[in-house]
């Protein structure tokens, strides 16, 4: 008898998980990060001191820490529930950086009271598509329901990076003594890998449709593999046709030799830069569970 009874609350409790694990879900909703961590950045700006007998210089070096992952974080996903407590869920998500800039410059005195000098401004706007498989946990209650979620984060980023230089010659002489050189670049390849930890709260509109919001941290770092030139102008007159191979394509390796002679014809050789991106996200969205 007390077989029969512990088999019957068995498949009672097998049963009640098999009905509820038919219930799909999908969700859809926006969020905004702000970058949490630093990728530092070394630059330097020079001073120049030119009289008609000697020229001399000194360098200015900066530490610029720039935070990446701030941005919007707009998802879809794809739930589905294995038992009262626990859900699996796949997320599809994009991210479009608030684009980051950097600048320095070069200062030229020159005998005779002229004076020159060089801005350089460089922009950072990084794009990905992120894949997350994440586990939810939640104790099911009715009206208002908290939950908490772990995701592993995939993700195929691109940064574009564009260079803005102005050079004003004063000392020329010419009648127009700016030179504008613009460039822009595509850094792409390798994976980013990363987790996501997510506190939410959902609230029942209806048996199928819920509101939700989320407090999440997510901890991704990329790598690019390649960079190539998509644009270059001086003054205004394209450069990129005549430019070689090596001027506008980039192998990012890790560890290179400058003993080594460059073949125009092949992308140039530079070391790899991690980027973090690393940020903390506001969420709000809708769930609409599917029967």
């Amino acid at each position: 008898m007390k077989t029969n009874f512990m088999l019957l609350v068995f498949c009672c409790f097998i049963s009640t998980n098999v009905l509820f694990a038919q219930k799909w879900y999908v969700k859809a909703d926006f969020g905004y990060g702000s970058g949490v961590h630093n990728s530092d950045f070394f630059t330097s700006s020079r001073t120049y001191n030119i009289t008609t007998d000697t020229s001399t210089y000194y360098d200015t070096y900066y530490n610029n820490k720039t935070s990446f992952g701030t941005g919007i974080y707009p998802s879809i996903s794809l739930g589905y529930n294995i038992s009262k407590y626990i859900t699996i869920e796949m997320n599809l998500g994009y991210f479009k950086e608030k684009s980051k800039v950097i600048e320095t410059k070069d200062v030229y005195n020159i005998v005779y009271g002229y004076s020159s000098y060089a801005n350089y401004q460089c922009t950072y706007t990084d794009r990905a598509i992120y894949l997350i498989p994440g586990l939810i946990l939640s104790p099911n209650l009715e009206k208002i329901n908290p939950y908490f979620s772990l995701g592993f984060v995939l993700g195929k980023n691109s940064m574009k990076t564009e260079n803005d230089n102005l050079l004003y010659d004063a000392f020329s002489g010419a009648s127009s003594p700016y030179t504008r050189a613009l460039t822009e670049w595509i850094s792409s390849g390798g994976l980013s890998l990363g987790f996501k930890s997510t506190a939410g709260l959902e609230v029942y509109m209806s048996d199928r449709l819920k509101i939700f919001g989320e407090l999440s941290y997510s901890s991704v770092s990329h790598t690019p593999g390649k960079a190539k030139m998509k644009k270059c102008s001086l003054d205004g007159v394209d450069q990129l046709p005549s430019l070689s191979t090596s001027d506008k394509e980039i192998e990012f390796v890790n560890e290179y030799s400058d003993n080594v002679t460059t073949d125009k014809d092949k992308p140039r050789a530079e070391l790899k830069t991690t980027y973090n991106l690393d940020a903390i996200l506001i969420t709000i969205g809708i769930k609409y569970n599917i029967k």
